[in-house]
């Protein structure tokens, strides 16, 4: 699949999941007049706290909050 082109892709990890899984491709992302994340837990706060200092194609949401294109709300908890 193309990433450039499509909206969704199928998600193939992780392989425990319980049902399938379809990703928003980043361009679909950023194609929104604003992104919204809310980041819950610790664990996910020390990801975020990696993700926001440079962008890493292994942490995708880096992709997201590095970017000026489209404005980011985080919502933690």
């Amino acid at each position: 699949t193309d990433e450039r082109l499509a909206w969704v892709v199928p998600e193939q990890s992780p392989s425990r999941a319980p049902h399938a899984r379809i990703s928003f491709t980043l361009n679909a992302l950023l194609s929104a007049r604003e992104l919204v994340l809310c980041i819950a837990g610790p664990t996910k706060q020390a990801v975020l706290a990696r993700a926001r200092t440079a962008r890493d194609t292994a942490l995708p949401v880096s992709l997201v909050l590095n970017q000026t294109q489209t404005p980011v709300s985080l919502w933690t908890a």
